[in-house]
């Protein structure tokens, strides 16, 4: 018997040989789709970031975000949203079983596209009363009522009841942009409005909202410079008119912060005899309030949303 032809207990070298072979293309098939599967969490990450980066509320985390707050009645804050879509990354590489690393990035990358194929965006209405569309009516007893600053809408629209009033007094240092962002639970509607109000001045936010039995059931939030209040109820006889808002009091984190004077002066001598509205970088800069790309994510991802 040659010693090709010795069986494998008379060699015992080709037996642990073929063994140990076997074990290390085991292991490297396992490691490999480990890193596949590693690579698809950071394709789901990466592309999930830039869809909120540039189209922010209409992005796929965000707008399933809003979705499941207001069908589901699931208000939780973005992030985990953002890492059930990177997980989802992770499953599809699971049916697909890409075959390298490249390709389990692309999967991963790929469910933002998926998403926002099947949940088109359509940006938030203004609300605003003079519009038909919004636009109801209310006839009490005593004769028509109608709640507006402006005497040219009342005059436009005289039979106009159904609305929300929101004025908001900017005590603030300089003049800045408010968001405001009203719920009209009546009518499951959501409305968007930014005004620009100067330093010491009010502006008044007005809402088309429908009326049930004569009562308006909604709420709403302020944002300036990417800080948000909380949410604040608005419901009563319509039409509704809240009391004058402060800045300060709806964002108590600018009331909190001690101004930084140097900013401050900046600021002002850019503007010269004509105040302009102060961009966000600004009001945060002035207020110490932390500016970057990581800070502006945190917020988006941090912070929760109920409709």
């Amino acid at each position: 018997m040659t010693d090709d032809q010795k069986s494998p207990a008379q060699n015992p070298t080709t037996t642990d040989t073929t063994s140990e072979q076997d074990h290390v293309s085991s292991s490297s098939g396992g490691m490999t789709m480990v890193t596949i599967y590693i690579c698809a969490a950071i394709g789901g990450v990466i592309a999930a970031i830039a869809d909120i980066v540039q189209k922010e509320q209409a992005s796929a985390v965000m707008k399933l975000t809003t979705v499941s707050a207001r069908h589901l009645e699931l208000a939780v804050p973005p992030l985990y949203v953002f890492a059930i879509v990177v997980f989802l990354g992770l499953l599809l590489c699971f049916v697909f079983q890409p075959g390298s690393r490249r390709a389990g990035f692309a999967v991963g990358a790929g469910v933002i596209a998926s998403i926002m194929t099947v949940t088109p965006y359509r940006p938030l209405q203004t609300g605003q009363p003079t519009e038909t569309e919004n636009t109801t009516y209310l006839l009490p007893g005593n004769g028509i009522q109608v709640a507006t600053a402006d005497i040219g809408r009342m005059m436009l629209a005289m039979s106009l009841t159904d609305i929300a009033v929101f004025p908001v007094k900017n005590d603030l240092a300089v003049p800045v942009e408010v968001k405001m962002s009203f719920y009209d639970r009546n009518a499951q509607q959501a409305y968007e409005q930014i005004r620009a109000i100067a330093a010491g001045q009010t502006g008044v936010f007005e809402f088309a909202a429908k009326a049930n039995q004569g009562q308006i059931q909604g709420e709403f939030f302020i944002e300036v410079a990417g800080e948000r209040s909380t949410y604040v109820d608005a419901s009563g006889n319509a039409p509704y008119q809240s009391t004058e808002l402060l800045l300060t009091q709806a964002v108590p984190t600018f009331a909190q912060t001690q101004i930084n004077t140097q900013a401050l002066e900046t600021y002002s001598a850019t503007t010269g005899t004509a105040p302009r509205t102060a961009n966000d970088a600004e009001v945060r800069q002035i207020y110490n309030k932390p500016t970057g790309f990581f800070n502006q994510l945190q917020q988006k991802l941090l912070t929760p949303k109920k409709w």
